[in-house]
């Protein structure tokens, strides 16, 4: 077998290598970019649910003292937080089932009592 100069494969491999970077993914037209979503991922319907749930707690005088969490995801309203009585947790459950557009509800709020 003969024995290949390399020195002579060198442009040959320089010309490879810079063809290939001018034609990778960033190479053809740009396209626009997509619509990005919050760093939340949250749903603006997922917000104005989880919104009107904490008014809604907190126009409660009896709930209002506890300042109860409201996280929504996909329709589903989670509440977080204590009261004082079971009573109170159920209370707060109640009124989040009962707003419009809560498709399920994850009451974990804890009684002290």
């Amino acid at each position: 077998m003969p024995e290949r100069d390399w020195r002579l494969l060198l442009p040959g491999a320089v010309l490879v290598l810079a063809a290939c970077a001018n034609s990778g993914p960033g190479s053809g037209p740009k396209a626009e970019p997509a619509a990005r979503t919050p760093v939340t991922g949250v749903s603006p319907a997922d917000l104005a649910l989880a919104a009107r749930v904490k008014a809604a707690l907190d126009a409660d005088p009896e709930l209002y003292p506890f300042d109860l969490a409201v996280a929504v995801r996909a329709g589903e309203v989670i509440l977080r937080g204590s009261c004082q009585t079971g009573a109170q947790m159920l209370k707060a459950g109640r009124i989040a089932t009962a707003l419009v557009g809560a498709a399920a509800v994850s009451n974990r709020i804890a009684a002290r009592n």
